[in-house]
């Protein structure tokens, strides 16, 4: 009974291993998804910087506060469809559960996990999201920094898109870090701006009305 008791059943030693394996890929996942969220998010950022005049985006006809902030809020409807998709995807999945139809029963919200973890993520991220970009709309000072705020829109929408394909992959739920990643690193980016031009031209910088220019970079 003792020697039966030191073995490992066999089954388990195999669990064990896949559950190992799973383990390492998982971290392989993290550091690759990591990485190349990072690197779109910058690279699309260095483009609009130093080529984004062959970006056909509109832009606005002037430089004026309630024009810039209007300009911001626009694209947000594109950020914003993403959370009405997600909380359809939550009503949905509500729908078709025998269970989670009723929000007050018992084990409901495990059936619909996936799409109310997507939802509350989602939700976060858009309104850190949001308010820098309103801040950066503010404290653009040419119609070439006015160009990062579409460019944001989309890059939120694309993250949040790879984050519920990657959700939806139940092998292995590290692929969501690549969606997550690239949001990630987009507010990052935002924060750093807006703290660049604000050491830069100043706490109140963008808050006048100026005439429309067409400066080239960060530095104009």
């Amino acid at each position: 009974c003792v020697e039966t008791s030191k073995h490992m059943d066999p089954s388990q030693e195999d669990k064990k291993g896949r559950e190992s394996k799973q383990s390492k890929q998982s971290i392989v996942l993290l550091i690759i998804y990591s990485i190349l969220g990072f690197a779109v998010t910058i690279g699309l950022f260095y483009f609009t910087l130093y080529h984004g005049d062959r970006l056909p985006l509109p832009v606005p006809p002037n430089l004026m506060v309630s024009t810039k902030l209007g300009y911001a809020i626009k694209c947000l409807v594109l950020p914003a469809f993403f959370v009405f998709l997600a909380i359809l995807g939550v009503s949905s999945a509500r729908g078709k559960s025998k269970i989670a139809w009723n929000p007050l029963a018992r084990g409901g919200d495990d059936e619909i996990k996936i799409e109310k973890n997507v939802l509350q993520n989602t939700l976060e991220q858009f309104l850190v999201f949001a308010f820098l970009l309103l801040a950066l709309s503010v404290s653009a000072m040419s119609m070439h920094q006015l160009k990062f705020v579409p460019v944001a829109c989309l890059l939120f929408f694309l993250g949040r898109v790879l984050f519920r394909l990657g959700y939806g992959i139940q092998t292995n739920p590290g692929h969501r870090v690549l969606g997550y990643s690239i949001n990630f690193s987009l507010m990052l980016l935002l924060f750093m701006m807006n703290a660049y031009l604000v050491w830069k031209n100043g706490f109140l910088s963008g808050l006048e009305d100026s005439s429309p220019t067409l400066s080239g970079s960060f530095k104009g």
